[in-house]
């Protein structure tokens, strides 16, 4: 059942109303349906796959550690290539992908390897995912 002035969900799963996108023309702070959340976790497996940290950092735009000891990204990370990969039509919320990423983390699909001292949004936590020979 659609809520009154809804009009379904975009192909990107997110809801939408007759003016666009809930909350406003191509926001993120809709809820997400789940064509957006599975593009979300299978971009966040992509992300903290610890045989893609080269190519994480490379799209972000940060250098690699030195001495070859890869240390893992952080959420906010996660969020900045988001933004940079122009994934969705706007930036998603940093509460929502962060919620996102401790569901990730509950359900063994991420290791939490540590968290910076603080952050907004619970985005300080560093995560790697590590796929299974099942996965590859």
């Amino acid at each position: 059942m659609v809520p009154d002035g809804m009009v379904g969900l975009s192909e990107e799963g997110l809801a939408m109303t007759n003016e666009g996108t809930l909350f406003g023309p191509d926001t993120m702070n809709a809820p997400w349906g789940l064509k957006a959340r599975e593009k979300l976790v299978a971009l966040a497996c992509n992300f903290f796959n610890a045989k893609n940290v080269a190519e994480s950092h490379a799209a972000i735009g940060t250098a690699l550690p030195n001495g070859g000891n890869l240390e893992p990204l952080a959420g906010s990370d996660f969020l900045e290539y988001l933004k940079v990969k122009g994934a969705f039509p706007k930036t998603p919320n940093a509460f929502r992908v962060s919620a996102l990423l401790k569901s990730m983390e509950s359900d063994g699909l991420l290791v939490r390897l540590g968290q910076e001292k603080s952050y907004v949004a619970g985005l300080g936590c560093h995560y790697v995912y590590m796929p299974t020979p099942r996965d590859a």
